[in-house]
């Protein structure tokens, strides 16, 4: 799971500084903290006072990324990006565990070591695409997010749906959304077990019956 991120920003300052001599792009993991990093950017570091633009390297998907574009100076500096770290994540899907009775499902995803804070499955019946209750919102316990609904018919088809959320530059945002992959990780399908079938007498012998 991993993915690249255009970094684009307003270079006017730069340009118009006799002081300036060149950019300097950096990322880091956000959970990780510490040192931020410049090599892996296409074009590479250090950056032409013109560059507007650089795409990072191959990082790590639903995680939050940090970046920040720095101006090299002859004199004092480097001087960050007037609005300082912003930062990104690439969702995602993650393959979930489903687990089904005859009646019942529950569905969990392992998120461990990624930046996902909750998530929302919603449950559908496959021959019409009808939502079954209510979308289950969870939050993280133990690195697994877990969601279980009752009431199912037995021998049905069924499919779930998933949506991931994140904290992006102190916003709450979801991986439906428009900017990031634009609908739910779905489908992930499954049939309810047969119903079970009452068996006749086997353990015992009517040995009378009396009025």
């Amino acid at each position: 799971m991993s993915q690249q991120f255009n970094l684009l920003w307003i270079n006017t300052k730069v340009q118009a500084s006799s002081n300036s001599i060149s950019q300097r792009a950096l990322y880091r993991y956000k959970a990780v903290g510490g040192a931020f990093i410049s090599t892996g950017f296409t074009p590479s570091n250090d950056l032409a006072t013109s560059a507007s633009t650089t795409v990072s390297p191959v990082l790590d998907s639903n995680k939050v990324v940090q970046f920040e574009v720095e101006t090299i100076c002859t004199i004092n500096g480097p001087a960050i990006n007037d609005n300082g770290i912003q930062e990104a994540i690439g969702f995602v899907c993650l393959t979930p565990t489903i687990v089904k009775t005859d009646t019942t499902s529950s569905i969990s995803i392992d998120v461990t070591g990624l930046d996902i804070t909750k998530a929302r499955f919603t449950l559908r019946k496959s021959s019409d695409n009808t939502v079954l209750g209510t979308p289950i919102i969870s939050n993280v316990a133990s690195n697994t997010i877990f969601g279980s609904i009752t009431g199912l018919v037995a021998s049905t088809n069924y499919y779930w749906q998933i949506e991931l959320y994140a904290t992006v530059n102190t916003l709450e945002v979801i991986s439906s959304g428009t900017d990031f992959l634009g609908a739910p990780c779905s489908p992930y399908p499954f049939t309810t077990n047969a119903p079970a079938v009452c068996p006749p007498i086997t353990a015992a012998t009517i040995s009378s019956i009396q009025i």
